[in-house]
């Protein structure tokens, strides 16, 4: 459960923009797609670090409750 945490805190540190910006930047650059743009594109890198954390960490956590880098006695 730790790790879903960590996760989830992850994500919204690297996540979340600058509220005031992304509220300025609709009637700035008249443009809807650039603010679209601008609000996902942080998006993606932070799912997938959060992604690839959660992997490594349940990995981590899998094979030293089942073994697999222990040696066979």
């Amino acid at each position: 459960m730790k790790r879903i945490a960590f996760c989830f805190t992850l994500f919204v540190l690297s996540y979340i923009p600058c509220l005031s910006t992304v509220t300025v930047l609709r009637p700035e650059s008249k443009s809807l797609r650039f603010r679209g743009f601008t609000d996902f594109r942080p998006l993606m890198p932070a799912w997938f670090l959060s992604f690839i954390f959660y992997q490594v960490v349940t990995f981590i956590t899998a094979s030293s409750v089942h073994g697999v880098f222990n040696k066979p006695s």
